[in-house]
């Protein structure tokens, strides 16, 4: 046992240790988000919609790509300079009892001629299914640098048979970069973090969990430096002395057949609040396990602020939560789960902002995790009240407080969405109060028990179910006319509101200072485009290149030129006046279109009189995200930057944020939407704006008459050149700052708790 345990420590230190080599030395590629968007062929009928993303739990690996016998998969992409393909294959699915040679083939595309890079005619045994991984690394180096289609093929049986199932599992495309700047960037991230901090991060490598980046590891460090210390516990009751407000919470806490160490953990974090005004209503929904009857009885009887009532049959979270409602008396009710804690402050940070913001009907906090041995991770460091994001997931979550009155006025909870109750509660509430505060703190910390949705997405399957019915009862509720799908992945979703397919937009192409792909934008605009109520208007100054004249000569389109040298930000604005449609897209030349129903994705939201500006997902053609929101306060010139620029497309980091429909300070005028009264309201394009900047100081004037901006990840297009953001401006940056002052200090869509030094949304110590 003790040499099995050291072989299986030895592979773990192993396993670390590579995945550092790895992080450092490559830029990874991972095809699975490209999926949707390949080219999948199969000779059989119906074997196309089998090729497949799988978990692979038996091969130790994250997912996998399952393509069937006589199928391929192609990808468009390009390389680096020092390219490299890797994958490990398996065979999943045996036809008949015996043994076949499974012809397997890696080929590229370039330039129109194909040719085979990788071939393999492998043995595999119904012994064994899946088979053991075999592993694959293709030197694409001869291909560096361009544009290739990459093709994954099974080949059939020559024989006859059914063949086998081939799962492509983690297929990457790799590309090696220079080691130095990554390896000093690391020695300043460990003399950042320190021995302790650097300790920490080993001990969540070991477990599987390492990212370079500051998180769970550096999240150990972060408790450390801004938890509770000495001092605070002795300062906090004098600062509650001296509230002038000092409301009673009531905690509304449903109880089933909870594990009793758990429960008492819950319980204790209440009585050790450091705000001692508040009640704890524990509703017993008839648990069937003795001892939390008797757990409970004797905490109420220990402490008079305890409360505790007990149903004689079981009806569910809903019911109990409205059992435990009718016994509040408190003018706050805050949702706490049985088997999750507070911290200790949580209820100060509440009461201290209720003297700030008296009219608060609504707060909420940070929250994170706690591991079944304590350890605190993944840390949900969040916006502040965002209304299109509250559409796509419950993001407030934990820890809600809420104005009692009016949790009363819409009638509790409702049992038809238990499961998701607190999601249910939280859009019903939403509907008649805009008075919703964050606190950018971890108040709660949220117990990953078996069986909890924390501990995984797929615990509780019906929560989602019930979120849904939130969503559409929501809609039903205020006449709004959509469809509701699901989003990214397992409580995420998509509220596709209807466009009036009439709805006239003019789409304003400029070509600013870059004239050379016009042509690629306006052909794809008008290639790829469903909604068809639309005019394509070019505005452009007098020059380019030849071809590029030569276009705009003959091209259908209608055509506005002005001088050479006038800004972009003109050109728009001579655009917008010589249109009348009342829905006006700013796209910039290097802009291409990727999604057919790019305009109605905009459109949803653009028609909606609280919502000035929309943008749209911005993507290299490698699939990496160019712009997905704008933050303000963030970079080098601490001025703005692009939300997790150069990650894969749909990555699932920071809880899907580049999947969800959300609300954000500003937006790209490389593809923005707004409508006509809007613009007008505001002037349009402010033209002494530096170009750099000319979008931002749009829709900080745009958020200033109090509309909101909103970002959707259902528009995207690539952007072909890089944008003018990217290129340091001293002059630029210092108009802004003279003109916006504090305005760029604090972004309330990104949470201070988050670096402002890079946009990775690293923590920030």
């Amino acid at each position: 046992m003790k040499r099995q345990s050291f072989y299986m420590w030895a592979r773990s230190v192993v396993a670390v240790w590579t995945s550092i080599y790895e992080r450092l030395a490559y830029d990874q590629l991972p095809l699975t988000y490209l999926f949707e968007g390949a080219d999948k062929e199969a000779r059989g009928s119906g074997s196309a919609e089998a090729i497949r993303v799988v978990a692979n739990p038996e091969i130790h690996d994250d997912y996998g790509i399952l393509i069937p016998p006589d199928a391929r998969l192609r990808f468009e992409l390009n390389l680096g300079d020092r390219p490299r393909f890797q994958a490990r294959l398996a065979y999943a699915h045996i036809g008949k009892p015996e043994e076949h040679a499974v012809e397997t083939v890696v080929a590229v595309t370039d330039e129109g001629r194909s040719r085979v890079v990788w071939q393999g005619v492998l043995s595999v045994s119904v012994r064994r299914v899946p088979s053991r991984p075999i592993s694959l690394s293709i030197d694409l180096g001869e291909y560096a640098g361009r544009a290739i289609t990459l093709e994954l093929r099974v080949l059939a049986p020559k024989g006859g048979g059914e063949g086998a199932e081939t799962i492509w599992n983690r297929p990457r495309l790799l590309n090696r970069r220079s080691l130095g700047p990554q390896v000093s960037r690391l020695i300043a991230h460990i003399r950042k973090l320190g021995s302790s901090g650097l300790r920490q991060v080993f001990v969540v490598a070991m477990k599987g969990q390492l990212v370079l980046h500051e998180q769970e590891g550096v999240y150990q460090l972060w408790i450390e430096k801004h938890g509770l210390k000495p001092e605070d516990l002795r300062e906090i009751p004098r600062r509650i002395r001296s509230f002038s407000y000092v409301p009673t919470i009531s905690l509304i806490t449903p109880v089933y057949n909870t594990d009793p160490r758990w429960l008492r953990k819950c319980i204790e974090s209440v009585r050790n609040q450091l705000y001692p005004h508040w009640e704890l209503c524990l509703a017993d929904d008839a648990s069937t396990q003795g001892h939390v009857g008797s757990m409970l009885r004797q905490y109420s009887q220990l402490d008079r602020r305890i409360k505790v009532v007990f149903s004689e049959s079981n009806h569910g979270t809903s019911h109990a939560s409205n059992r435990a409602l009718a016994m509040a008396t408190g003018e706050f009710a805050g949702l706490l789960d049985h088997d999750d804690e507070l911290a200790p402050d949580a209820l100060y940070e509440v009461v201290k902002l209720l003297q700030r913001h008296r009219k608060a009907d609504v707060i909420y906090s940070d929250e994170d995790k706690l591991e079944s041995e304590g350890l605190r991770s993944e840390p949900f460091f969040k916006p502040d009240w965002s209304p299109e994001y509250l559409l796509s997931c419950m993001y407030t979550c934990h820890f809600s407080v809420y104005r009692k009155e009016l949790i009363d006025k819409i009638g509790g909870f409702r049992s038809a969405c238990d499961g998701s109750q607190d999601y249910d509660l939280m859009l019903r509430v939403a509907e008649g109060t805009g008075n919703v505060f964050h606190i950018p703190k971890i108040l709660y910390h949220w117990r990953k028990a078996a069986g909890s949705a924390a501990g995984s997405t797929g615990a509780k399957l019906y929560a989602y179910t019930a979120a849904k019915k939130a969503l559409a009862d929501q809609l039903k509720r205020r006449d709004m006319k959509g469809e509701l799908l699901d989003g990214y992945g397992p409580g995420h979703y998509r509220v596709r509101h209807d466009v009036d397919p009439r709805s006239s937009v003019s789409v304003v192409v400029s070509t600013g200072h870059r004239s050379s792909g016009v042509r690629r934008c306006v052909e794809s605009v008008g290639r790829r485009t469903t909604h068809s109520s639309h005019e394509i208007v070019i505005s452009s100054h007098e020059g380019g290149t030849a071809e590029t004249r030569s276009y705009l000569a003959n091209c259908s389109e209608r055509v506005l030129r002005s001088p050479l040298g006038t800004v972009p930000s003109r050109l728009k604005n001579l655009a917008a006046r010589a249109t009348d449609s009342p829905y006006l897209l700013f796209v910039d030349s290097s802009i291409e279109v990727i999604t057919p129903a790019w305009l109605e994705a905009m459109l949803e939201f653009s028609k909606q009189p609280e919502i000035g500006v929309v943008g749209a997902k911005l993507l290299s053609t490698a699939g990496r995200i160019r712009h997905a929101g704008t933050i303000v306060g963030l970079g080098a010139d601490a001025l703005a930057g692009d939300t997790l620029r150069g990650f894969p497309a749909d990555t699932g980091y920071h809880f899907g944020w580049v999947t969800d429909v959300r609300n954000c300070s500003a937006v790209a005028g490389s593809c923005m939407m707004v409508r006509r009264d809007v613009f007008d309201r505001v002037g349009g394009f402010d033209e002494a704006v530096p170009e750099r900047f000319d979008d931002l100081d749009f829709c900080l004037r745009v958020r200033g008459q109090g509309f909101r901006i909103v970002w959707t990840p259902h528009a995207q297009l690539y952007q072909h050149e890089a944008a003018s953001r990217d290129i340091p401006d001293a002059e630029a940056v210092a108009f802004m700052k003279t003109r916006w002052g504090n305005a760029l200090l604090e972004d309330p869509y990104y949470n201070p708790n988050l670096t402002r030094d890079r946009e990775d949304f690293g923590i920030r110590l």
